[in-house]
C-alpha cells in the first residue's frame, strides 16, 4: 500500500510541475464551450489555443473567436483547426461539420494562425480586430510585414500587401480569379493550390494567378515557357519536376521566388528574363544537367543557395547590378571551374576564382580552382561546401573567421593549416574531409558543433582545456584529442 501511495504522490508531483499548482486548482484541462469550440491550455496554462471539436455546432455559421476563455487570452488557432470534421453520431448523422461556416471573426489576441486552419470552409467573410493581424477586404494581413496570411473567395488584395503566405487561399474552391497588386513580390508555396483557379486550369498546364505563375498541373513538356506579362514565379512552383529540360522566360518576369525550380534535375538550359531583379533562396538549386547560366544585368538580389548543388555547372559570372547575395549561392557546384564578377560592381569583386565582398573582404563563394587571396578576413558559410577536387588549401594569415560548413564534405581535403589569426570556426566547418590531423591554435576562442567530424582525425589543441565559447558538441564524434599541444 505504501508503494502505491508513493507512486500516486510522484504522479501528482509531475502534474504539479508541468501545469503549476494554481493552474491545476483552476482546472488543468481542455475545455469546450456551448458551440463546440475546444480550448487547449498552452504556455504553461497562461493562454489558450482553439479549434472546432467533434461536437461543433453545425448551425454555428458565423464563428466569433473570443478574446478570452476562463479569464485567459485565446492566442492561437490550431493547424487544421476548422478543417471539415466528419465524425458520425450514434444515429449516423454527421456532427462537428465545419464546411457550413460562412464567416470568421478573430480577436486582437490571436498571435498565431495554424497551417490550413480553415481549409475546406466555404467562407464568405473574414474579419479581425487589429493586433498582430488585421482584416482588410476579406483578407487577414500580418501588420508588421504586410503579408496576406488568409484569403477567401471574396478577397480583394489591398494595394499595400507585399507577400502572400503559403497556403493563404489553399482549398478555396470558390476562388476563380484574383487581381494581385504590383506591390506583391512574393507568393508562398501552395498559396492557390486546390482553389477554383487551380481546379479550372487544364491538365498539363502552367497555373496562373493573375500575372503570377503559382504552379504546374500535371506533367509538363520538355520546354516550359510562360505567357507574356508574367511578373513572378511563386515559391516552389516547379519543385522536383523531372520533366523540364528548358525554361524560357518572357522579359516581363521580375521575381523568381524561393525554390521556384528547386530540384528540377533534367534542366539543361534557362533563358532568363532581361527584367529579373530578385532570385530567391534555392531558386535554381539541384540542377543536375545544366552547365551554364547567363544572368541578366537587371538582377539586384540573389538568395542563399540559389544555384547550389548544380553539379555540372562550369562557369559563373555575377552581373555588375547585383548588390546582395546570400551565403552558399554556389555551394556544392563541384564542377565549377571559374567564377567572375563583372566590372563595375560596387559591392562584390572576383579574385582568385572567388566572389569577395569588397567592404568586408569576406569570401562568399569559391570553386575547385580557387586560391584564397592574402587579404581575406572571413571565409563565409558554405564557401567551399562539397568542393571535392582539392587535396589541400592554404588559408592566409589574414583570416579571422571560418564560417559554418565552409569546407564541409571536401572529401579529398587532406591538408590544411589553421593560422593563428583565426578566432572563430563555425559548425561543421571541416566535417567529412579526409584530414588525418588538425592543429587548433590557442587563438580559436569560438568553435562550432562538429567542426571536425571525421572518425579518422586526431585533433591537437594548443589550449590546455576547452575554452568557454566552444560548443559542448564540438567533438561529438569523439575523435582523439591532444590538449596543451605545442610544436
Amino acid at each position: 500500500m505504501k508503494k502505491y501511495f508513493k507512486t500516486l504522490i510522484s504522479l501528482l508531483l509531475v502534474v504539479l510541475l508541468n501545469c503549476g499548482l494554481v493552474f491545476v486548482l483552476s482546472g488543468c484541462r481542455i475545455s469546450t464551450d456551448e458551440n463546440g469550440l475546444v480550448y487547449n491550455p498552452i504556455n504553461k496554462g497562461k493562454e489558450y489555443e482553439v479549434y472546432a471539436g467533434s461536437n461543433f455546432n453545425v448551425n454555428y455559421t458565423e464563428v466569433v473567436i473570443p478574446e478570452t476563455h476562463k479569464g485567459k487570452p485565446v492566442t492561437k488557432i490550431v493547424s487544421h483547426g476548422f478543417h471539415n470534421l466528419f465524425k458520425l453520431s450514434s444515429d449516423g448523422l454527421r456532427v462537428g461539420q465545419t464546411d457550413k461556416i460562412k464567416s470568421i471573426h478573430l480577436p486582437s489576441t490571436i498571435k498565431s494562425i495554424g497551417d490550413k486552419a480553415f481549409y475546406g470552409c466555404d467562407l464568405e467573410k473574414i474579419t479581425a480586430d487589429t493586433g498582430k493581424y488585421k482584416s482588410d477586404n476579406n483578407c487577414i494581413i500580418e501588420v508588421s510585414t504586410n503579408t496576406l496570411v488568409l484569403g477567401i473567395k471574396n478577397s480583394v488584395i489591398p494595394e499595400y500587401v507585399e507577400s502572400i503566405d503559403a497556403n493563404a487561399f489553399l482549398g478555396c474552391a470558390g476562388l476563380e480569379s484574383i487581381e494581385i497588386p504590383s506591390s506583391v513580390t512574393y507568393i508562398g508555396n501552395k498559396a492557390f493550390y486546390e482553389t477554383g483557379i487551380w481546379n479550372n486550369t487544364p491538365d498539363n498546364s502552367v497555373v496562373y494567378a493573375d500575372k503570377w505563375v503559382v504552379g504546374y498541373k500535371g506533367n509538363p513538356e520538355k520546354t516550359v515557357s510562360f505567357q507574356s506579362g508574367t511578373v513572378g514565379i511563386a515559391n516552389f512552383a516547379f519543385y522536383s519536376n523531372d520533366f523540364i529540360e528548358q525554361i524560357v522566360m518572357p522579359d516581363t518576369i521580375v521575381y523568381i521566388n524561393d525554390g521556384a525550380f528547386y530540384n528540377c534535375n533534367a534542366v539543361k538550359e534557362v533563358l532568363m528574363s532581361s527584367s529579373i531583379k530578385y532570385i530567391g533562396k534555392n531558386a535554381f538549386a539541384h540542377f543536375g544537367e545544366i552547365e551554364n547560366i547567363v544572368l541578366p544585368s537587371s538582377i539586384i538580389s540573389i538568395g542563399e543557395g540559389a544555384f547550389s548543388q548544380s553539379f555540372k555547372l562550369k562557369n559563373f559570372t555575377l552581373p555588375s547590378s547585383v548588390t546582395s547575395i546570400g551565403d552558399g549561392i554556389l555551394a556544392g557546384c563541384r564542377s565549377l571551374e571559374s567564377i567572375n564578377v563583372d566590372e563595375g560592381n560596387s559591392v562584390y569583386k572576383s579574385d582568385g576564382n572567388c566572389i569577395i565582398e569588397i567592404a568586408s573582404n569576406k569570401l562568399i563563394s569559391g570553386c575547385k580552382n580557387s586560391v584564397i587571396p592574402p587579404y581575406i578576413t572571413e571565409i563565409g558559410d558554405y564557401a567551399f561546401y562539397q568542393i571535392t577536387h582539392f587535396t589541400s588549401i592554404e588559408i592566409p594569415s589574414s583570416v579571422i573567421s571560418i564560417g559554418n560548413f565552409a569546407f564541409f564534405n571536401c572529401a579529398y581535403l587532406e591538408n590544411v593549416t589553421i593560422p593563428t589569426s583565426v578566432k572563430s570556426i563555425g559548425s561543421n566547418a571541416f566535417a567529412h574531409c579526409s584530414l588525418g590531423s588538425i592543429i587548433i591554435p590557442v587563438s580559436v576562442t569560438t568553435l562550432g558543433e562538429d567542426a571536425f567530424n571525421n572518425s579518422h582525425i586526431t585533433i591537437y589543441v594548443e589550449a590546455t582545456s576547452k575554452p568557454k565559447n566552444w560548443s559542448d558538441n564540438w567533438n561529438k564524434s569523439n575523435c582523439p584529442v591532444v590538449w596543451g599541444y605545442s610544436k
